[in-house]
């Protein structure tokens, strides 16, 4: 419980909350956050399930590994991408543009 423990004390700095507020969200007392922070209890499916609906990435605390949707995923790699190209010479934006729509042709 020490790992799932460690998750959700993660989870809840990364949306920037105090063990009270993050107890809150959970449905359970600030006492109980500690608790389960520290891996000296427990945490129930029914608060995990609270949390889930707030934003906590629930696969991580339980499991270790993020969720990533690849919807997101790919859109950040499209981000990513448009940057790093915006930042190129004109000639070899046209033809990574050029390349592009190649591509597209050919995939459909």
């Amino acid at each position: 419980m020490i790992e799932i423990g460690s998750r959700l004390k993660s989870e809840r700095i990364r949306l920037g909350l105090t063990q009270r507020d993050f107890a809150s969200l959970g449905g359970v007392q600030t006492n109980a956050q500690s608790q389960y922070e520290h891996g000296r209890r427990s945490p129930t499916a029914a608060y995990l399930k609270r949390l889930a609906n707030s934003g906590v990435d629930v696969l991580y605390v339980i499991t270790g590994n993020k969720f990533v949707d690849p919807k997101c995923e790919a859109m950040m790699e499209s981000i990513e991408f448009g940057l790093i190209v915006a930042h190129l010479p004109e000639q070899e934006r046209l033809i990574i543009k050029e390349l592009v729509l190649s591509l597209r042709r050919k995939c459909g």
